[in-house]
C-alpha cells in the first residue's frame, strides 16, 4: 500500500448537514458558477430541488468515480485532515488562520464533487 494511499484510509472527516438526502436522486447534479460562487443543484427522492452554494470556492471538481473510495456514498461530509489544504498551506497560498472547508459530496449513484471552499449555504 503506498503512504497516500495509507494515509487516506485513516482519513478523519465529519457529516455535514444530515437533513438532505443524497441517497436516489431524481435528477443528478448540475453547477452554476457566479463571481467567487458555485452552486449544486439537484433533485432528491422526493422530487425537492436542493441547492448547496460554496463560497469561496479554491477548488471544484466533478466525477463518477469517488475521489475518497473510504469515505461513504450519498452523503454530504468535511474532510477535516484534508492534504489538499495543508499543501495551500505550507504554500503560503492559504494564512495559518484563515478559514477554508474540504467537502465532498456523493450521491449513492456514482456522483462525486469534492469542494474546497470557505463556506456553503443549502437552500
Amino acid at each position: 500500500m503506498s503512504v497516500s494511499r495509507l494515509a487516506m484510509t485513516k482519513m478523519k472527516y465529519r457529516p455535514r448537514d444530515a437533513a438532505i438526502s443524497l441517497d436516489d436522486p431524481e435528477r443528478g447534479f448540475s453547477f452554476t458558477h457566479l463571481t467567487g460562487q458555485t452552486a449544486l443543484t439537484y433533485r432528491d427522492w422526493l422530487n425537492t430541488s436542493v441547492t448547496i452554494a460554496f463560497v469561496g470556492v479554491v477548488k471544484f471538481s466533478y466525477s463518477h468515480f469517488p475521489p475518497y473510495p473510504e469515505l461513504p456514498e450519498g452523503t454530504f461530509c468535511e474532510i477535516l485532515d484534508s492534504e489538499y489544504i495543508s499543501q495551500l498551506r505550507e504554500a503560503k497560498e492559504l494564512g495559518e488562520n484563515e478559514a477554508i472547508h474540504h467537502f465532498l459530496i456523493s450521491t449513492n449513484e456514482d456522483e462525486w464533487c469534492e469542494v474546497v471552499a470557505k463556506t456553503y449555504e443549502v437552500s
